[in-house]
């Protein structure tokens, strides 16, 4: 299956593997069937997305927050790390920016190489894990109905929450897309 990967940050992306139900869908029904008018707005609280998330742990750490439901995808990519640039850093000062930008990324990449060291000492691969920063992307399937996924969106836009952004704005296109900005 091919999906159309929406970029967000640096290395990530958000893809939309399925929607059970869309505005398009609920009205045919509604037509078919000569159901009440406004059955489909009815039916958008029924519709269930599926998405295919890379994102960093601390992203996914905030989405367990609502009735989502995220489930981890092993991958045979080396690990990575997000990697903010001078203007995510946004301090007003772009001297410090950089300087703050370039610790972080250090910072990560010594925090990623230690547990490939641990793991070949024989330390078990959860426990050598444990160490790596919450900037570490994974790959995970986030499954939930559309009113979860408002939500997170509205939520998210009333805490103006930065590295989430990209990630809730992607979201809130696919859901734009398949109810129509119902």
């Amino acid at each position: 299956m091919l999906l159309s990967k929406l970029p967000i940050l640096d290395k990530g992306h958000v893809a939309l593997i399925s929607c059970s139900l869309s505005k398009k869908n609920a009205f045919s029904l509604e037509i078919e069937e000569n159901l009440d008018v406004d059955f489909h707005k009815k039916m958008r609280r029924c519709s269930h997305f599926t998405f295919l998330v890379k994102a960093p742990i601390s992203i996914l750490l905030y989405l367990a927050n609502f009735d989502v439901r995220i489930t981890q995808l092993k991958t045979r990519s080396e690990v990575e790390t997000y990697a903010p640039s001078p203007s995510d850093v946004s301090t007003g000062d772009l001297s410090l920016d950089e300087a703050i930008s370039d610790d972080i990324i250090r910072t990560s990449e010594a925090l990623t190489i230690n547990p490939k060291a641990y793991m070949q000492d024989g330390c078990a691969a959860e426990i050598a894990a444990s160490i790596l920063p919450v900037s570490t992307y994974v790959t995970c399937i986030i499954s939930g109905y559309y009113p979860s996924f408002l939500e997170i969106c509205e939520h998210s836009k009333q805490n103006n929450k930065l590295l989430i952004k990209g990630l809730i704005s992607k979201i809130e296109d696919v859901l734009n897309s398949e109810w129509q900005n119902e």
